[in-house]
């Protein structure tokens, strides 16, 4: 984490899971291709990479942890892949570029604050069944 000058990041395709804070406070980091064997994206994974504009998610993606895209302001658009099933606490809070979003029909969770604050969201199709915090899209 706080890697400053990073600007792309490869990485090795046995990973299973994205470690606590890996890439945090990496403020030039500006794309990501998670490997498609990766399952869990861990808490503050990317938080604070306030250049980050492309993600790639990997289709084998089944959780994303707590404030692991927090603020990363410049990311306007995010695939969830068909898999996933939850999505923790501030997530994607303070995401205020985020404007393209769709929710995967494997979806079960997401908890509180999980899109706070992301004012450029457009109003999205929750999946049936799915259990959603009062507070998951607060402002």
């Amino acid at each position: 984490s706080n890697c400053i000058k990073l600007k792309t990041v490869s990485l090795p395709s046995t990973m299973k899971r994205i470690p606590v804070g890996m890439l945090s406070e990496c403020e030039s980091l500006e794309q990501i291709c998670i490997p498609d064997e990766v399952e869990e994206i861990s808490d503050i994974a990317f938080m604070y990479d306030a250049k980050l504009k492309l993600v790639h998610m990997p289709t084998s993606l089944m959780k994303i942890g707590e404030m692991a895209f927090c603020d990363c302001e410049a990311l306007e658009e995010i695939e969830l892949p068909n898999g996933l099933e939850v999505i923790e606490k501030s997530a994607f809070a303070g995401c205020k570029s985020l404007c393209r979003l769709s929710l995967p029909s494997s979806l079960k969770r997401i908890e509180k604050d999980a899109f706070q604050d992301c004012e450029a969201l457009p109003e999205l199709v929750i999946p049936h069944g799915c259990e959603v915090h009062p507070k998951a899209f607060s402002k």
